[in-house]
């Protein structure tokens, strides 16, 4: 009897809504084999004769890609041992199959269990369910044999269709070409078409306050004429300006606790997989502004200090800050910027600033170096214009 494999519906099981499960049905050297594809159908909707499911039945092009895929590598495996003369057996045609079939698995559910077993900050859990709920909106069932580079070209045009930011879209296929990635990692059989499809990107220009700007917005806090939550964000914008330029995944985490004779001691949430901690001056400014927010109603709300809103409703009030001094839009990213570039235009020291930021590599700092040097021919340039030159 020659080696061969269909697919059938289980005839001895039902499912309560009806249907029945799809095998794989293989004959080796007379032994009978039946593999389970995880699928199953309304018997009415199943084409016994060409082993697919009708194309009215819901979500029929995916049932019948798994259909396709497990028939085409069972071939696969009985031909090869046909070609090369090899004996194959029952047990080794299961060793091959089972090896790397699992490119029938979900895509969507795989990226969903890796982002609850994750242990990465809530922002970037943020992002990459914003990645996710994208890829969800472009296709809702794709499995790991669908993925290709035709697919990640189609996935890129949508997400330009939606008006995304080159570098929004850019972070998008980062995070999705990672997922894949740690599919191959985990043994699931697919190709990275990450690695023929180039990730479009620009350079983003940096976002900092001059000291003239950043000076109206502090004279501005300090006249009180702010609604309450305007200047409760001003406040914890100005503290990461004048403060080492905290980020604000660890300024929403700050605590009384956190600070100890005029230090702050923390885990950065952008490292805290590496769980160290670092111990940073607190300046007379940064002190200023704690001992505002400890006295603020808002603290009482929170067990943190600062008691911060969203990030996404922080950049809105920021906003409406901005307008309101006469000053450039800006973002509470902004405030980092600012402090790095403050403090090279005062001190030029690169290594301490290295420190003050948290950066694991110089590289990293670096580019507040060019930063500070184009302000300070701004700055010269004013200089010429009293000579008139």
């Amino acid at each position: 009897m020659r080696n061969t494999c269909k697919i059938i519906l289980r005839s001895d099981f039902t499912y309560m809504n009806g249907n029945k499960p799809i095998y794989l049905q293989v004959f080796i050297q007379k032994q009978r084999i039946r593999i389970p594809l995880n699928i199953s159908v309304d018997p009415d909707f199943f084409d016994n004769k060409n082993q697919v499911v009708k194309k009215k039945y819901p979500h029929s092009d995916k049932l019948n890609i798994i259909i396709k895929q497990a028939l085409q590598k069972a071939d696969s495996i009985i031909l090869d041992s046909e070609i090369y003369g090899g004996n194959i057996t029952k047990s080794s045609f299961i060793a091959a199959y089972f090896e790397t079939i699992s490119n029938h698995k979900s895509v969507i559910d795989f990226i969903k269990k890796e982002i609850t077993n994750s242990t990465v900050t809530k922002n970037t859990i943020k992002s990459h369910n914003s990645m996710l709920n994208h890829l969800m909106a472009f296709k809702k069932d794709i499995t790991f044999g669908e993925v290709n580079y035709e697919f990640v070209e189609s996935f890129d045009k949508y997400l330009i269709k939606k008006q995304l930011g080159i570098n929004t879209i850019h972070r998008y296929h980062k995070t999705f070409c990672a997922f894949i990635n740690i599919a191959i990692k985990k043994n699931i059989k697919v190709e990275n078409p990450y690695n023929k499809f180039k990730i479009k990107t620009v350079e983003s220009e940096i976002e900092y306050l001059t000291f003239d700007e950043l000076l109206l917005l502090m004279n501005l806090y300090d006249s009180d004429n702010l609604a309450a939550n305007l200047q409760h964000v001003l406040r914890y914008y100005l503290f990461s300006c004048t403060c080492n330029g905290i980020r604000f995944s660890d300024i929403s985490q700050l605590a009384d606790e956190n600070i100890s004779q005029n230090e702050l001691v923390f885990t950065p949430e952008k490292t805290k997989k590496f769980r160290n901690f670092i111990r940073l001056p607190l300046t007379k400014m940064g002190n200023k502004y704690v001992e505002d927010a400890r006295k603020s109603p808002y603290k009482s709300k929170s067990n943190t200090l600062f008691n911060c809103f969203t990030n996404q409703k922080t950049n809105q009030y920021l906003k409406e800050i901005a307008l309101y001094a006469g000053i450039k839009p800006i973002t509470f990213h902004s405030a980092r910027h600012t402090f790095a570039t403050l403090f090279l235009t005062k001190s030029n020291d690169v290594a301490t600033l290295q420190k003050l930021l948290g950066h694991a590599k110089m590289e990293q700092t670096m580019m507040y170096v060019h930063i500070s040097q184009q302000q300070k021919i701004r700055e010269l340039a004013k200089f010429d214009e009293m000579f008139d030159i």
